[in-house]
This record gives C-alpha cells, structure tokens and sequence, in this order.
C-alpha cells in the first residue's frame, strides 16, 4: 500500500515557515554560544530493552493498545533522542541507527505502521535540520530524508521538497557545505527513480541538481576535490533523471560542464561517462566539447608518461630521485624501490572519457572522424593498460602514441563556440528542463 503524504506537513505554508526557520537556524555564533542541542534519552532499562518487542511489533501490530504506546515512546522518547548525542561514542553510532531505523524498523514494517514510523522519522529530521544540533546530528538528518519512502521505491515527496530546499539555501551561501553534500546524496538516489516523483518534485529536484552542477553553488563544501565530486555527482543524478523521463533537454547542461576548465581533467571526464544513453543537441557541440577535453587529457597523460620513460630508462627510478617527482600516474614501489605505473588511475580517466565520445558520435557530424580517432586511441591505450602481459613502459608508449593521434582534433575555439549560447545557461525553472 502506498503511504498518504502528511498533509500537514506537504502544506506549503508549513514548508515555507520550515525553510525560513533552517536558514536562522544555522547561526554559527549563536551555535557555537549556546552549544549543541540535545533532546533527552529515557534510559529507563525497559524501554532500552523493548527494541527486539517493537521491531516484531512493527511487523505484525496486534492492536493492543499497550504495545502500541510502546512502539510510541521507544521512538519518541528513546531512539530518535539518541540520535542527537554528542559524546564521540554516540556520534560514532549515527550510521548503525540509521541504517538500523530503516532495515530493522521502516523497511519490514506493516503499511500503516510504515506510513505511522515515515512520518515520525519526517518529523524528526525535520526538527533537527531547523534546530541547533551537532552539525554530525544534522548530516545525519539530511541522510534520513533522502531515504524516506512511501512504499519502499517512491521517495516521500514531502523530504523530495525539503531536500531541494536545503540545496538551494547551501547553493547560495545560506546553509553550511556539508547540508549541500547530503541533501544531493538524497537527491541523487531520487534523480534514479524520478519518473515514481509527482511532476512538481520532479521540476524541483531537477532544478536543484542543475543548480549544483555550478561554481558557485558548491563554493562552501571544501576544497577543490570536494567541489568537483558534487558536481560531478549533481550531473550525474542528471543523466540519470533524464533518461528516466526519456528527455534530451538537460544534455546541453552536462556537455557545457565537460567543457568547465575549472573542474580537475578527472573530474570533467568522470561527467563525460554520464552521456552514454542520453539523447545529446544534433548540432555536434558534444563531439567538439568532448574532443577538445580528450586533446587536454592526451597532453596532460603525455608529459606524465615522458617523465616516467625518463625515470625508467636513465636509472633514476629510486627513492631519492622519486623525493623531488610529484605525479598522479606514477609512483615509487616501496617494496622494490622502482617506479611504477598508476595504471588503475589512467584506465579511471580514459574509459568514461572513451563512453562520453562513443555516445556523442551518432550526433558528431563533420567531427566524426575525429571522434573515432580519438575512440580508437584511447581504446589501444586501455587494452594496454589493463593487459596483464605488458609492461609499465609499454603503457607509457600507448599513451604518447594516442597523444600523437590526437593533435588533429579541432581547436579549443570549436568547444568554446559550442558552449556559447542561452541554451546551455542554467534555468531559472527546472520546466525548461522538460
């Protein structure tokens, strides 16, 4: 049986008072004078002990009314408090009660106390994100929304909404970074089942995916590693929404964030995987968005492997020498001393690279040839990569080959040109992602 939404909670004055209440919640001098909050714990030894009694109660309710007062106040008065803990043994725990919450307890549950659990766990969630509560308790939180469902598939539209919210209040400076990183952990799970979404949570979700494709949006998450990951993660859950809903229209967003120098070349071939199986612009702009960032990853994988032939062939392999080398491909063996080829890290950049190019070939036009050049280039460099009978210099070899191959590839200016136009900004509706 599918769960009813709260209509109280789905009220969209009730959720615009909550979104004005989270902002001024999170007032880091207010926090950090009063310190975190935290609810009490009925430690009383039977209500502790009563978790094995409500986890077979919540499969098979009897309607005593007694065990259900008891299911009420193990949850309300014990388990959901214990959430809000701060000692390091109890925030360590956050993770085993949450997964525990929806394994042991809402997952297994009858129907009606499914619908009755969700919404406690709403409620609590709800409560902690607008109250002053470790920031662990309040990552925690976001987590919990992103995992409500109404039937076990269908993610709560309720915590869908609240979800996006939160997004965009990170995304513009409002909320702290690590409220971004988990509302689009939720938002990602959702983007995979986004056709089960009323069409408003879907609009909204996709809206808040694309706005955290951005720059700015993940400005205060952490440092440049973290940034690219969300955004990378943002236009993954993208890809994944569209070819749910069978719609081509957020496909200009990811192709203009292959082409965005600012994220690390990792970062920008890693978004590139996520166009197999997308309907991609006919105007060719993927080829030469995808063709431009292949000439940068070949330069880029060419100068590492000139420095390890270098390395190799004059001896110079060892320990001290390897003080003064810094690379991402190449690193000193501890146990035998020598330098060896990161192998794993170059096949992690090249294949989803390899599936963006493939994909943005049936809508290459001119840039064809280009484009299976530069497939079947780096396609010699895998099969040589992930060969157990070659050795390091070997793939070193393969990689300046393939550089070569592709010095042909079109300008930088090509991609720029594809980038340009009102088409790939971002909306201001998540409708004009339809």
């Amino acid at each position: 049986m599918a769960r009813t939404p709260n209509r109280l909670l789905l009220s969209p004055v009730c959720l615009l008072l909550i979104a004005s209440v989270v902002v001024t919640g999170f007032a880091p001098m207010a926090e950090a004078q009063r310190g975190p909050q935290v609810d009490e714990v009925d430690n009383s030894p039977a209500l502790r002990r009563s978790g094995t009694v409500v986890k077979n109660w919540v499969k098979r309710p009897s309607g005593n009314p007694a065990e259900e007062q008891q299911f009420e106040d193990y949850f309300d008065k014990y388990y959901f408090p214990t959430m809000t803990q701060t000692s390091p043994d109890a925030l360590g725990e956050l993770g085993k009660l949450r997964y525990d919450l929806f394994r042991q307890y809402i997952d297994p549950a009858a129907p009606e106390v499914r619908k009755k659990l969700t919404e406690k766990a709403y409620a609590f969630a709800n409560r902690v994100i607008r109250g002053r509560y470790h920031r662990a308790v309040k990552y925690n939180a976001v987590l919990i929304l992103g995992s409500l469902t109404t039937d076990g598939t269908t993610p709560l539209p309720a915590a869908s909404t609240f979800l996006c919210r939160i997004s965009g209040f990170a995304s513009k400076g409002r909320l702290p970074g690590y409220m971004q990183a988990g509302a689009l952990v939720g938002l990602s799970q959702h983007a995979a089942v986004i056709d089960r979404l009323p069409e408003e949570q879907q609009k909204l979700t996709l809206a808040a995916l694309a706005e955290a494709t951005t720059k700015e949006a993940v400005a205060g998450t952490g440092g440049k590693l973290t940034q690219d990951w969300l955004r990378s993660r943002a236009a993954a859950a993208i890809a994944v929404a569209a070819k749910q809903l069978d719609t081509g229209a957020p496909a200009p967003l990811i192709v203009k964030l292959i082409g965005d120098d600012s994220m690390t070349l990792n970062a920008r071939c890693t978004v590139a995987g996520t166009l197999e199986g997308l309907k991609l612009p006919p105007d060719g702009s993927a080829a030469k968005t995808l063709l431009e960032l292949a000439s940068e990853v070949a330069k880029d994988e060419a100068e590492e492997a000139n420095e390890f032939e270098e390395l190799q062939i004059s001896s110079r392999g060892t320990r001290s020498a390897m003080q003064f080398n810094k690379s991402q491909r190449y690193m000193l063996d501890p146990v035998e001393s020598r330098v060896v080829y990161l192998r794993e890290g170059l096949a992690g950049r090249l294949e989803p690279l390899r599936r963006g190019l493939q994909a943005s070939l049936a809508t290459a036009g001119d840039s064809a040839p280009a484009v299976e050049t530069a497939v079947s280039a780096i396609s010699k460099v895998l099969e040589v990569a992930t060969s157990n009978d070659t050795i390091d210099l070997d793939v070193a070899a393969a990689v300046k080959s393939m550089a070569t191959s592709l010095q042909n590839t079109p300008p930088a200016a090509a991609a720029e040109e594809a980038d340009s136009g009102d088409e790939t900004d971002l909306p201001d509706e998540a409708a004009d992602l339809f």
